[in-house]
C-alpha cells in the first residue's frame, strides 16, 4: 500500500504533539498530547488493514525518507517497507 504525502505531512505533525502513536484499522489516525491534555483526531486518504504502533515516529519517518517512493505491506506482527527498486 502506498501512503500519500498528505498522510505523511499529517504524521510529522502528530509527532510534534507525541512521538507515540497507535493507529487502529481504518482511516483516523489519532493521539494526545504527553500531557494529556489535548486530543488530535484526523482521517487520512489510506484504509490501515491492521492495528499497529509507532513507539518512534520520527525514527519512522527518517526511515522512510531514504526509500524514493516506498510501499508498506502491513503484515500481523511487521510492516515491510519496499520500493520499487526492491530495496528492503
Amino acid at each position: 500500500m502506498k501512503i500519500t504525502e498528505a498522510t505523511i505531512q499529517i504524521l510529522k505533525n502528530l509527532a510534534t504533539f507525541n512521538n507515540h502513536l497507535v493507529v487502529e484499522p481504518g482511516s483516523i489516525l489519532k493521539t494526545v498530547t504527553e500531557k494529556k491534555t489535548t486530543l488530535i483526531k484526523t482521517k487520512v486518504e489510506e484504509e490501515f488493514p491492521v492495528e499497529f504502533a509507532f513507539h518512534d515516529l520520527n525514527g519512522f519517518l527518517k526511515t522512510i525518507s531514504l526509500f524514493d517512493d516506498p510501499d508498506f505491506d502491513f503484515g500481523e506482527d511487521m510492516v515491510v517497507i519496499s520500493d520499487d527498486s526492491g530495496t528492503k
